[in-house]
């Protein structure tokens, strides 16, 4: 599958990290933890965001086959700093969002399914 244009991927990245002051930051990550593109804040190293959260991403897909024997829809972790929330998109990568300890996680997750959704279908 052909990856979406990286002038629509920032748009709509750029788009979900300012529409949601709840939502620190987001990258598009390659399955083997490459960024493909990112919006996240300045104190947070890109390359080490992707390869985590690729990293992470695998884990709970492997988690998930063994326990369940199911197919791993989202990755979340939570601190006393905020929520990481990671999401496949297809066949292009994963979604990581970093998001403040108060958000409204119910509409982050939903804001990250559109995203996923315009992602998806961009081709």
């Amino acid at each position: 599958m052909p990856q979406p244009n990286i002038g629509y991927i920032r748009n709509i990245l750029n788009q979900m990290a300012a529409s949601n002051p709840d939502i620190l930051g987001c990258a598009l990550v390659s399955e083997d933890g490459l960024p493909i593109f990112s919006v996240i804040p300045g104190e947070i190293e890109e390359d080490s965001m992707s390869a985590m959260s690729a990293t992470l991403y695998a884990l709970g897909e492997r988690v998930i086959s063994d326990l369940t024997s199911g197919n791993l829809e989202q990755v979340y972790v939570k601190g006393d700093q905020g929520y990481v929330v990671i999401s496949s998109v297809g066949q292009i990568g994963t979604l990581a969002v970093i998001a403040k300890p108060t958000a409204k996680l119910g509409y982050v997750l939903m804001v990250l399914r559109q995203v996923i959704s315009d992602l998806t279908s961009s081709h």
